[in-house]
């Protein structure tokens, strides 16, 4: 309940602490609808909890997209106007072309729901507000720096290439030396700073997250652009530098070892565990180093690269020498002799994720570790776990943990980070597409469930180009180029098969091995609104 405060009629709702200016809102007399959560917000954005009247009554209108833009623009003031920030040159239906269709009645109705949902949370066509989307618990009218992060594949996919640049650009102009270079944890709508903290992992992830969206949008910008570079260098050298004194100079970012969500070493936000460094914050650290060396290759810095690629090795050296305990991995230490294992969420299974733990059956059988452990998790965490279960052909139970997106909590489900998790899940692990669009290629791996014969998606944006993607039964994989020009295409299959067929032509295939296990692949180039299908023999 709010207590001495003061009302009035302007369009924002703030707080400066206890004398702050709460504002009551005209047809609704009941405040602690208006009021029912806390938020705090300095005068600067620093140290923030906050968000705007219009976006907080979002909850009142049980999620109608136009009630919630109606709201937001009646509510807005000359106030909004003193935030010096791009704004939209045009109001744009924010709709995508992306189709999904199959053998499985089920999927088709969750894909459905999950690019409708997502799409409603778009808010670049609401005048005064930045490019973006809601990337946070409903209702807090802001995007949050992980829940982007995470959001920002299944993003691309529905046509939000701007939004996705805008936002990461948002939260690396607020990394400053003023902050020791950690971001805003939460930005509103309109460019300002909701809220501050500081998880390790996310520091990095942006850096990953990044750079797989050069990957699959080619836009240079993401690489080039003055804020955003900066950000990258900023991220592995000033802030690692501000950030590696709890178990000092290791090379590991770490914090003080306290409770609590708001400095921690993990995404487990739950976690009681004191941790100073935690697997997920090695994880990520290892990825965002490894993209940044990326970043430096595709500038044309090649000592760049190989400087960094040799420290992100060296993590990941450290990572499996230190933080392997004889049958199972550490999840976290607190000093150099003292570990920790067991399940904890985050700090478990994004290990898989990251890509650090030894392919083979350590990460085997720490997958039916976590296996066995995940099921009563909150539902943001499950939210996750398909990343882990696919990268290692567990197809079944990544499915299971799609659908629990939908099924597992019915009141969180319009959660923002679980539709375009979704939509993410089943693009590039299901049907198993990824693009190097920089290089004119994208590759298929395709993971299909038992319970799923057949899927095709049409419309998928690689770069400047859409292709539409077939799989059947994991054995024959159809792609149709649906532009003028020619893309290349590493077809990829897991097993071991001399031939596959190529339009009627059998060609040998190459064998090599991801995350342990092995695949066969042949490389073609489909031409310009053409289609090409690969079967295996």
């Amino acid at each position: 309940m709010i207590t001495d405060v003061s009302i009035s009629r302007t369009g924002w709702m703030e707080c400066d602490g206890a004398a702050g200016n709460y504002i009551k809102v005209s047809a609704f007399t009941d405040s602690t609808l208006i009021f029912g959560a806390k938020f705090l917000r300095q005068d600067d954005g620093t140290e923030a909890r906050g968000g705007i009247t219009g976006c907080i009554i979002q909850e009142a209108y049980a999620g109608s997209r136009e009630n919630k833009k109606l709201t937001t623009e009646a509510m807005m003031s000359e106030d909004s106007k003193r935030f010096d920030h791009p704004k939209t040159t045009k109001v744009a239906e924010h709709s995508t072309k992306i189709t999904l269709n199959s053998s499985n009645s089920e999927l088709i109705f969750l894909f459905n729901w999950a690019k409708d949902l997502a799409l409603n949370y778009v808010m670049t066509d609401t005048p005064n507000t930045i490019p973006c989307y809601e990337a946070a618990l409903p209702g807090r009218g802001s995007f949050c720096l992980r829940d982007w992060e995470h959001m920002a594949l299944g993003a691309h996919f529905l046509g939000l290439d701007l939004e996705n640049i805008t936002m990461m650009k948002e939260f690396a102009k607020t990394a400053t030396p003023e902050f020791d270079y950690v971001p805003a944890w939460h930005i509103d709508y309109f460019g300002k700073i909701w809220e501050r903290a500081h998880q390790v992992p996310s520091i990095f992830d942006a850096i990953w997250t990044s750079y797989q969206q050069y990957l699959w949008t080619g836009n240079e910008e993401w690489i080039e652009d003055p804020t955003l570079y900066n950000y990258y260098t900023n991220a592995v050298t000033h802030y690692l530098t501000s950030h590696d004194n709890a178990i000092p100079n290791n090379g590991i970012a770490d914090v003080p070892g306290e409770n609590g969500w708001e400095n921690t070493c993990t995404y487990n936000e739950t976690s009681e565990d004191s941790f100073k460094e935690a697997a997920d914050g090695i994880g990520m650290q290892y990825q965002g180093f490894r993209s940044y060396a990326e970043i430096l290759k595709a500038r044309g810095d090649i000592d760049g690269y190989n400087k960094w690629m040799t420290k992100a090795n060296n993590i990941l050296h450290l990572f499996r020498t230190d933080f392997w305990e004889g049958s199972t991995y550490y999840r976290g230490r607190r000093s150099l002799t003292d570990y920790s294992a067991g399940y904890g969420k985050e700090n478990s299974f994004l290990m898989l994720t990251t890509l650090i733990t030894e392919p083979g059956h350590k990460s085997e059988d720490y997958l039916d570790f976590i296996w066995n452990n995940c099921s009563n998790d909150n539902i943001e965490a499950k939210s996750y776990l398909p990343d882990a279960f696919f990268p290692y052909g567990q197809k079944e139970r990544g499915w299971h943990y799609m659908k629990e997106l939908y099924y597992a909590d019915p009141e969180r489900r319009k959660y923002p980070e679980l539709p375009y998790t979704f939509v993410s899940h089943t693009i590039r692990w299901l049907i198993g597409v990824n693009a190097n669009a920089p290089n004119n290629k994208v590759s298929t791996l395709p993971q299909l469930p038992d319970e799923v014969s057949w899927v095709e998606v049409d419309i998928i944006p690689v770069g400047s180009k859409m292709i539409q993607v077939i799989q059947e039964e994991n054995s024959k994989t159809t792609l149709s180029n649906r532009s003028n020009s020619s893309i290349n295409w590493e077809i990829r299959f897991y097993g071991n098969y001399p031939f596959i067929n190529l339009n009627g032509v059998d060609h040998s295939t190459s064998v090599s091995t991801i995350n342990g296990l092995t695949i066969s692949s042949i490389e073609t180039t489909v031409e310009g609104n053409q289609t090409s299908v690969a079967l295996l023999p």
